[in-house]
């Protein structure tokens, strides 16, 4: 199976495992597949979603935002990772690889070659 490679130290990047660097350049669904990809296997409802990203917005425009997003998303990548089932949406664990996570479990090594990959990894702030 094909993976995703996202980057969110420092700036956002999405890339396939082969390498090809992936344009998603809408800010909001950026931050939805960056929000997913921390969480994986997790369900997420869309009102909480939906709310999280939209607050400002009535209820109803920030649902027709999300479903507008998500499929933006799905229509962006080659492979889709996210997992939707009625009110829930989730994101498959085996479909992506995000920096972040790497650098948590490597930060946390005493042994000094997993820490220079720490540093490596570490390209400035989350997003």
């Amino acid at each position: 199976m094909s993976k995703l490679r996202l980057t969110l130290l420092g700036s956002f990047e999405a890339r396939t495992d082969s390498g090809l660097s992936l344009a998603i350049p809408r800010r909001k669904a950026q931050m939805l597949l960056a929000y997913l990809a921390t969480h994986p296997k997790q369900t997420h409802l869309r009102d909480k979603l939906a709310t999280l990203l939209w607050d400002d917005a009535p209820a109803e425009q920030a649902r027709l935002s999300l479903r507008q997003t998500l499929f933006a998303i799905r229509q962006m990548l080659p492979l889709d990772p996210m997992l939707v089932d009625g009110d829930g949406v989730a994101f498959a664990a085996d479909a992506v690889t995000v920096d972040v996570t790497e650098f948590e479990q490597v930060a946390r090594s005493h042994d000094p070659d997993e820490l220079e990959r720490a540093a490596a990894l570490y390209q400035g702030d989350l997003l």
